[in-house]
């Protein structure tokens, strides 16, 4: 039966209703069913325990006799086992060190950490010969550097520009007066050579003595005087060509020096060749003469047995070459040999020692350690004024190498200071002593 137009819409009606029905009734099985979110605890860590370092005895060298140093060396040790208690170090104060530290070195059997002179004899020697640890990764890892004055960091240097070692403080020559008696005659520190020779002059025609010297302990007396003057007519550069064998020991310059060095002889204390330089020492410290030729580690006796106001001066620049008119040297140095046991753990000793605490201990028994200086530790009060003058000075001008520390020994050992004494005394001339000095190091030098 054919339908009517109406029948069909409500077919369509009731069509798309159904479509709905069933669409709907789709959507709602898709929905799936909500799961409650349940905590679950993390899964424990195992427990791993940390790894303990395996204790280590660690040796130490040092040619200290003197009990307050040791002292302090005590203090170091027990300050760095506080911060790394599994190792323990074992210090020797050995006698005889150059002979030791030779063997050792010989027999491949050294101590871990080292602290010696900083010479030919000694460091010198062990970097050229390849038997000490390059510290170039540690000066970097630890910025050690920084805490140094250009010219000490320089020192450490080998022949490939690498640093080897720690170093201390700076000793050097200078010359300690009595201030009482330069003021006493309007005396002022001189600049200059002819200000020198006014000092000298002035002293002795008001019946004044004005260099204590002693010359029987070897004539190393003779030796610093001559070093300073040399510095101060020729120059640090020239100097130190010189002792590096590239100038002859006869050139104007050496001849020159020693022609004035004998004039010195007029200004000296009588009797200089048979008295020790402690005897020399005395002189000053009696109030006999009102100068003497002193090293810088001399500051703290001065302190002690001077009963009055002393200071220093580096000596008068002679000519315009002398930049810097302070003569010395980097008096200690610690490394670490190629054959150390334990290098890892020194190298730790080397960092602590460059901390506020250990500088503070040489600080207070006025020893200018230039890592106590970068601290602000160095001060009047603590090292007494003429400690921080030194430092300041050599902060700015930096030094010339010592004469001992630059020559080799051939000359360094007896020869040189043989001839220095002779022309100081006037017993041999300024010509036959450069000369007799030139025999020996055109050989050594192969010139």
């Amino acid at each position: 039966m054919k339908k009517t137009r109406f029948q069909m819409y409500l077919g369509g009606i009731f069509l798309v209703i159904t479509l709905i029905t069933m669409l709907t009734g789709c959507a709602k099985k898709a929905t799936p069913t909500a799961v409650p979110t349940v905590a679950v605890p993390p899964t424990a860590a195992p427990t791993v325990e940390p790894t303990k370092p395996q204790p280590v005895t660690m040796t130490f060298w040092d040619p200290s006799t003197d009990e307050g140093i040791n002292a302090v060396f005590d203090k170091m040790f027990k300050s760095f086992q506080a911060k790394y208690p599994y190792i323990t170090v074992e210090d020797a104060h050995q006698g005889d060190y150059v002979k030791k530290l030779n063997t050792a070195f010989a027999a491949g059997a050294t101590p871990d950490l080292v602290w010696a002179w900083a010479n030919p004899l000694t460091f010198y020697d062990y970097v050229n010969k390849g038997l000490i640890k390059d510290l170039s990764a540690e000066y970097a890892q630890y910025g050690w550097q920084k805490y140094f004055p250009d010219s000490m960091y320089k020192a450490m240097l080998g022949p490939d520009g690498k640093p080897y070692g720690v170093p201390d403080f700076i000793n050097g020559t200078v010359v300690a007066y009595n201030q009482e008696i330069f003021d006493k005659y309007s005396l002022k520190e001189p600049q200059s050579w002819d200000e020198w020779m006014n000092v000298l002059d002035t002293l002795k025609k008001n019946g004044v003595t004005p260099i204590g010297i002693g010359l029987s302990d070897g004539n190393w007396q003779a030796k610093r005087l001559f070093e300073i003057m040399l510095n101060a007519n020729a120059g640090r550069q020239w100097t130190e060509e010189l002792y590096a064998g590239k100038h002859p020991w006869t050139s104007p310059e050496v001849v020159d020096t020693l022609d004035r060095l004998q004039k010195m002889g007029d200004y000296i204390a009588q009797g200089a060749l048979g008295m020790n330089s402690r005897q020399g020492w005395d002189l000053w410290y009696q109030q006999n003469t009102a100068m003497i030729v002193s090293d810088t580690w001399q500051f703290s006796l001065h302190n002690r047995d001077a009963k009055f106001k002393w200071n220093f001066f580096t000596f008068p620049k002679i000519t315009d070459k002398a930049t810097t008119t302070f003569v010395g040297a980097v008096s200690d140095v610690m490394y670490i040999p190629k054959t150390s046991a334990h290098p890892q753990e020194a190298v730790l000793f080397l960092d602590h020692f460059l901390t506020p605490e250990l500088q503070g201990y040489w600080i207070d028994v006025q020893l200018p350690f230039a890592a106590g200086g970068y601290f602000g530790l160095i001060t009047e009060q603590k090292m007494g004024a003429q400690n921080v003058k030194l430092i300041d000075y050599e902060n700015k001008y930096g030094f010339t190498t010592w004469f001992d520390v630059g020559v080799a020994s051939d000359i360094s050992g007896e020869l040189a200071p043989v001839q220095f004494a002779g022309v100081l005394t006037g017993q041999i001339k300024s010509a036959d002593a450069a000369k007799a000095i030139e025999d020996v190091a055109k050989t050594l030098y192969n010139r």
